[in-house]
């Protein structure tokens, strides 16, 4: 015996086989071949009892080495020389331990490895689950998955046979291994699957067993495609099942595999999703990533009907802006087209369901606006004003976005719907955020079109002169605020800030560490004091990002004492105007 096999035989009656087994892998870190080999050989000379070692090993949240010593056994097992019934229990303890995390099942491989090298360790296996089942842990589907790799033919006519067990875990977990099994050999065995899962699950209600079936059917399917008659008519069978979890497998395999499944499937196991439960996340994620995935395969069209039919056929409980990512991959550069087409569909729709998801297509914040076109291609005449309403109504808080949707139609008006236009666009949007119309008229007056140049000059001198008569007017002492009200905006103001800015800070890791904090505005800065842990108070100064102090007056706004205060001087102002210029 070496020095290094010293040392790891001497932690096991020390109690630190664990801790030591750590620090030796750390020292063969992408070379722990001789670790390995040394751990085996120990083990399978009785020098010591890697099962029984392992089985010690805890995930305890002060200790973050588990995986990585867990990820040493999983290495181990398939070499170990031990009975199956240690090996099993073991298996079990680690992946219980894992928890929830994504590498919590990785020592299932291994296990079937280390059964499939000797069938006795299967037999054994699988004569002890079917006498007492584990209804904790699958060491079915392991045990026939290890056995059929050595025997195809013995272990598939097993699993068959115990498609008719009375025990319904069984049931399930059969129907899990049948999905694993490899038939690139014998491609009819897996049409022998479909028809036996299909014929065993026609007097089953357990939904469990009947999503496992969605699964395994599926999968089946993705990879021979010549079953799909058969798999239809299960799915044809189960139309009206509302269990969710037997529509949430439905919506994942359907976003795992549809690459491989036909369009006619695809619109089949669409059919599922009919009034849906607005409290099923699961199920609206899996859409969700379906669609996010089918936008870059479909043209507008397809893409529009996809969401269509989903909207359509849950309207009383779903809405398109819960699905989030589908949204997200629209807005993106590459697809500004499908999005201008998909927009305009809804909108020349006429019905609510479809104007109010379109609006929330592009409608995403008043910092973040979308830059959109109305797909001319499908506007006729009658529509023009319609559209441009929609735009300036739906809008309103978003200038950009109404601004570019007017201008698309602009080249498509006559010269008296451009004057309407415009009037409605100077008094809705140009009159409520100046500078922004301003500032995005700009960009247009060297555009290729002589009707959006002459429309956007045209705005900007509108509202170039209206501005100055209004601060000339303005300069009257009488229609400005006085210092009080000045002085009270400014407190307004500063209670306004003030709760922004505890918002964020509320239980974030400043407000555990600085409980007793105070924070003051001041100017374009902003003043922290907290106590340090010797009681003393600290004062920080933090200046702001640097900011437009321009200010925009929406006259949509929520109303309040400083806005109405506004708002009224404002009507004086434009009445003096009207006076002085009849």
């Amino acid at each position: 015996m070496n020095e290094f096999e010293k040392i790891i035989v001497d932690s096991t009656k020390d109690g630190t086989f664990l801790d030591v087994l750590y620090e030796e892998y750390r020292k063969h870190i992408g070379d722990d071949d001789e670790l390995i080999r040394t751990l085996v050989e120990l083990h399978n000379q009785e020098k010591i009892n890697i099962i029984s070692e392992f089985g010690l090993l805890r995930n305890e949240a002060s200790s973050s080495n588990f995986f990585i010593i867990r990820n040493i056994f999983r290495s181990l097992l398939p070499l170990l020389n031990v009975p199956v019934e240690e090996v099993k229990s073991c298996v079990k303890q680690l992946t219980i331990e894992a928890g929830n995390d994504m590498a919590s099942h990785d020592l299932i491989l291994p296990f079937i490895e280390f059964c499939s090298a000797d069938i006795e360790r299967v037999e054994s296996l699988l004569e002890q689950e079917l006498k007492i089942t584990d209804d904790d842990f699958d060491y079915i589907s392991t045990a026939l998955i290890s056995g059929y790799k050595i025997n195809k033919r013995t272990y598939f006519n097993k699993a068959v046979q115990l498609l008719n067990h009375r025990n319904p875990i069984i049931v399930q977990r059969v129907i899990f291994a049948l999905s694993r099994f490899n038939y690139n050999e014998e491609p009819e065995l897996a049409a022998t699957v479909v028809k036996e899962i299909i014929t065993c699950t026609e007097s089953i209600e357990d939904e469990q067993i009947l999503s496992t079936a969605i699964n395994t059917l599926i999968t089946l399917l993705a990879d021979y495609e010549d079953l799909e008659p058969d798999i239809i008519e299960f799915f044809e069978r189960n139309i009206g099942n509302n269990d969710p979890d037997f529509i949430f497998r439905i919506a994942q395999q359907l976003n795992y595999r549809h690459a491989n499944l036909s369009e006619n499937i695809q619109r089949l196991l669409l059919s599922f999703f009919k009034d849906i439960n607005i409290d099923w996340k699961g199920v609206i994620n899996q859409i969700d990533l379906y669609i996010y995935k089918k936008i870059s395969e479909l043209d507008a069209i397809n893409i529009a009907e996809l969401f269509e039919y989903i909207l359509s056929n849950n309207s009383n409980s779903l809405d398109v802006g819960v699905l989030t990512n589908s949204l997200r991959r629209l807005r993106e550069k590459e697809y500004e087209e499908v999005l201008s087409s998909i927009f305009t569909r809804w909108l020349l729709k006429r019905e609510m369901i479809y104007c109010v998801s379109a609006v929330k297509l592009v409608k995403t914040s008043t910092t973040d606006q979308i830059k959109i076109g109305f797909d001319t291609g499908q506007v006729k005449v009658e529509d023009l004003m319609y559209l441009v309403n929609k735009a300036i109504g739906w809008f309103s808080l978003q200038p950009s976005t109404s601004l570019s949707l007017i201008l698309s139609v602009i080249p498509l008006s006559t010269e008296s719907q451009i004057q309407l236009i415009g009037n409605k666009t100077f008094e809705f949007i140009a009159l409520n955020y100046p500078s922004q119309t301003k500032a995005f008229l700009q960009e247009y007056l060297d555009s290729s079109d002589k009707n959006i140049v002459n429309f956007s000059e045209s705005l900007i001198q509108q509202l170039d002169s209206f501005l100055e008569e209004f601060n000339k007017l303005y300069k009257i002492k009488e229609l400005r605020p006085s210092t009080r009200q000045r002085n009270e905006y400014a407190n307004y103001q500063q209670k306004l800030f003030n709760e922004a800015m505890a918002k964020p800070i509320e239980n974030s890791l400043m407000d555990m560490f600085f409980p007793n904090k105070k924070i003051t505005l001041y100017g374009n800065k902003f003043i922290h004091k907290h106590k340090d842990s010797n009681g003393e108070i600290v004062r920080q100064v933090m200046p702001f990002s640097k900011m437009s102090h321009s200010i925009d007056f929406p006259s949509l706004a929520n109303l309040t004492p400083h806005t109405q205060e506004y708002f009224l001087r404002l009507l004086k102002v434009e009445e003096l105007a009207n006076e002085t210029n009849p």
